[in-house]
């Protein structure tokens, strides 16, 4: 048979969305059209027509609080669950040791930035390792979305789905999601999950974050939902097209292996609860679990007091144009045991890659309520079931294809679960801490080095590192990362160093960047980094640098974020004062180091919580001795004598000197 263009039909790369809501409507869900429009019910429909204020919207989409009867009716043992729900997070957790444990790349067996899963037949979460937060929230959408891209009739025993696609699931290009269905007598019981951030994704940058692109295309390659195994046997010519798009092939296919292993592991602990507690049993408690989560958040959802909560932010410029500033607004309504985020009234998409696909937004918004409410509730899809959203299309919360995204996830996730705390922080205040140095200060890139074997190869690198979280009603804000990798560990000095050519030459605390209050907020760190290979490439996404995280009730500002070039001769240079470093002091590509020159990151702190001056003198004099406050900042800040400030300092030198020569005497080089 001759080939024919006829006979081709174009695939469909995107999913519908509706023009209300934004959220995503997939084959076989109720849609209402009405001419050029897509609406996935008829209360969006309705809404449309007439767009209500936000203090009557959850009146128009009532239909969206209606519990299902037969979860009211729904029962269970409790310690049946407990025993199940035990035993579904032991199976996650083992997957995720499988990861580290063979993955090739730090971003992995390191900095643990990758999340698996499991859901049931329907896809919807049961148990999870709970990596980062951004990537919870764009688990079930990327899922559902491979598993309608071939349809339950075309997927078979042995198939692994795998996608990137940011328009129907993934949070950026880096993430790809591997997508595993577990068989059992021939119907599929289960499905298996695993989403992590690659190194290497292709691109015009190494390590996939160009800080100023302006289109999806420059961020890497966009793979849609494919066979990445068929019936166990791996596609080859996939993996040739993947592979052949990437810097550093090698260990990035050993990290798509190591995702493999882990779903294989999944899938046999499937197994073996099916041999040991029968099918039937399995499948009713991957229901029960997800019937307790969403009646211990309902239960949450009822202790915050009714209403509408507004806030809105500012992300400080978006790495294209430098002085233009994007809005982003929530209207969060609290309405008995539901909770609706309408992202109305945010900005149109930005020419920069700061815009958020579908699922960030929605990850950033549940991050910001499994903030207030008991952290014990279980995070499968059932804590989801209260929680409503409308996200506009085509404005910075939900973007559109071809617009850029990379920093959306690392950075704009921030943003918008700062809004919402902001909202949450006026309806339950104590339950809600200062603005944190939400930014993961993340810096990307790649270049050439002298391998073992003494030849010149490739090498990518993806990094961050950690900020301050805000001051809290009844204590200092945390040293962390940021809300959307707070499980994400950092990286240190011997992996850095014996997998890169750099020589970490300063890694400490920043002192004052935390600001000043009753309670503290938390405090940045400076890490100052030196280049040995032959040329390297630089890509950073980060915020606050413009915009300084506010202190509360009173509490100060924190200290904002500063990236710089070290020179050969030790000299610092901001990024946009070199003639490759861009428009933006934090956000950039392509900005070319050689060796012996080096950048310096000075990471961003929280606000202070509460009047400074009503902080204990003896919890002020701590801090100096820790070196979190300079004698200076205290007298200045909290009051404290000049005297007093001394001896404090001078006490956290004879400890330090203390420690050397104890070191001495035990025959350590100090």
């Amino acid at each position: 048979m001759s080939l024919s263009a006829k006979s081709f039909a174009a695939p469909k790369l995107f999913l519908d969305k509706c023009d209300f809501c934004g959220r995503f409507v997939f084959e076989g869900e109720s849609r209402v059209e009405r001419g050029d429009k897509l609406y996935c019910g008829a209360p969006c429909a309705a809404a449309a027509v007439d767009p209500p204020p936000p203090q009557k919207l959850a009146e128009t989409l009532a239909d969206w609080f209606r519990r299902r009867d037969d979860d009211q009716a729904f029962a269970f043992d409790p310690i049946d669950l407990e025993v199940f729900a035990g035993a579904f997070r032991t199976i996650c957790l083992e997957m995720g040791h499988t990861m580290t444990r063979t993955a090739h790349s730090p971003v992995f067996y390191e900095g643990e930035d990758f999340t698996v899963a499991v859901f049931d037949r329907e896809i919807r979460r049961v148990a999870l390792w709970e990596g980062n937060p951004a990537q919870l929230g764009s688990l079930e959408h990327g899922v559902r979305a491979a598993i309608s891209q071939f349809g339950w009739d075309n997927i078979h025993e042995g198939d692994v789905l795998l996608h990137n696609n940011s328009y129907v699931g993934t949070p950026h290009l880096p993430e790809f999601l591997m997508t595993k269905p577990v068989f059992h007598d021939g119907q599929v019981v289960a499905v298996l999950a695993n989403i992590a951030h690659h190194t290497d994704v292709g691109g015009k940058a190494p390590g996939g974050m160009p800080g100023d692109a302006t289109d999806i295309h420059q961020e890497g390659m966009l793979i849609p939902p494919v066979k990445a195994f068929e019936r166990g046997q791996a596609v080859e010519a996939i993996w040739r097209i993947i592979l052949s798009n990437l810097r550093t092939p090698e260990p990035s296919y050993g990290d798509f292996l190591a995702m493999v292993g882990s779903i294989e592991v999944g899938e046999r602990r499937i197994k073996e609860m099916i041999a040991r507690h029968g099918v039937d049993r399995m499948l009713h408690h991957m229901r029960a679990v997800q019937v307790h989560a969403e009646r211990r958040m309902r239960a949450e959802i009822e202790r915050i007091p009714n209403g509408v909560y507004e806030s809105e932010i500012e992300v400080e410029d978006d790495g294209v144009l430098p002085d233009r500033r994007y809005l982003i607004k929530v209207a969060i309504t609290v309405l008995d045991r539901d909770v609706l985020f309408d992202y109305r009234g945010s900005d149109i998409e930005a020419r920069g890659p700061i815009n958020c696909p579908f699922g960030v937004s929605v990850a950033a918004s549940v991050n910001a309520i499994f903030n207030v409410v008991d952290p014990a509730v279980p995070r499968n899809q059932g804590a989801y079931e209260p929680l409503h959203f409308v996200i506009p299309r085509e404005t910075i919360v939900n973007c559109e294809y071809p617009a850029p995204l990379n920093a959306g996830n690392s950075e704009t996730h921030n943003l918008v679960a700062e809004c919402c705390l902001g909202a949450f922080a006026q309806a339950v205040p104590d339950r809600v801490i200062a603005p944190s140095g939400a930014t993961v200060s993340l810096f990307s890139g790649g270049g050439t080095q002298i391998g073992p074997n003494g030849r010149r190869e490739r090498f990518a690198f993806v990094q961050w590192e950690p900020t301050g979280w805000g001051g809290a009603p009844h204590r200092d804000g945390n040293i962390g990362i940021t809300w959307v990798g707070v499980r994400s560990k950092i990286f240190s000095t011997e992996v850095l160093e014996s997998r890169f050519p750099w020589r970490i030459e300063q890694h400490e605390i920043r002192p004052d960047s935390g600001g000043a209050g009753r309670f503290r907020g938390g405090v940045g760190i400076e890490r100052r980094y030196r280049f040995l290979g032959e040329e390297m490439e630089l890509s950073a996404v980060a915020d606050y640098c413009k915009i300084a995280p506010h202190g509360w009730r009173g509490g100060a500002d924190g200290g904002t974020t500063d990236i710089r070039i070290v020179e050969h001769d030790g000299t610092e240079t901001r990024p946009p004062d070199r003639p490759d470093g861009g428009s933006s002091p934090t956000k950039f590509s392509g900005l070319k180091l050689t060796e012996g020159e080096g950048f310096l990151i000075r990471t961003a702190g929280g606000g202070g919580y509460g009047d400074p001056r009503e902080r204990e003198p003896e919890r002020v004099l701590e801090d100096i001795f820790d070196g979190y406050v300079t004698p200076a900042a205290a007298v200045e800040h909290y009051g404290i004598s000049q005297a007093e400030a001394e001896r404090a300092f001078a006490r956290s030198w004879d400890a330090v000197r203390a420690r050397l020569r104890a070191g001495q005497a035990k025959g350590k080089t100090p």
